[in-house]
């Protein structure tokens, strides 16, 4: 890197002739020119190209042993993607990323994806309800249930 010049050594061209053949324009100085704006149009054409989803995504608390099922936990999840079927995928995709099993005391408690609840397409996505939380159980679950999210749909909520 030398040392005279401001720019980070990543943006340095390599030391030698200034004039020598390379794989970029550079000034003077060995400065290869980086626009400001780098990915900003792609940015703008991925905006343009996706539309905006909200899925509310639904997950099981499960305790080890009779207790079972012990609450549902819910959040709402906010992107862009290409299609319905795409953002199905993105919702399920992130509801797994959030699945996870732990031990409290001597009995293990998962959290699992139970369900996608709704997947809602946005056309203005300047306001919107995010609503969320925990809702205790009312029916029984055994901590081994299996749920099959994948195998449901949602349809929109609206």
């Amino acid at each position: 890197m030398d040392h005279y010049v401001s720019q980070c050594e990543a943006l340095q061209g390599n030391a030698g002739q200034v004039d020598r053949p390379g794989a970029h324009h550079r000034d003077g100085k060995r400065i290869i020119p980086v626009p400001k704006d780098v990915g900003e149009k792609e940015r703008r054409q991925e905006m343009k190209t996706k539309a905006w989803f909200h899925a509310q995504i639904r997950w099981a608390v499960l305790v080890e042993g009779k207790k079972g099922l012990r609450s549902w936990e819910e959040s709402a999840y906010i992107f862009l993607s290409e299609n319905h079927e795409t953002a199905f995928q993105q919702a399920l995709d992130e509801g797994r990323r959030h699945e996870h099993i732990c031990k409290e005391g001597r009995r293990m408690v998962a959290t699992k994806l139970a369900e996608i609840v709704s997947l809602d397409w946005y056309r203005n996505p300047s306001e919107f309800l995010v609503s969320g939380g925990s809702q205790k159980a009312t029916e029984y679950l055994p901590f081994g249930h299996t749920f099959d999210p994948e195998g449901s749909f949602p349809p929109p909520s609206f």
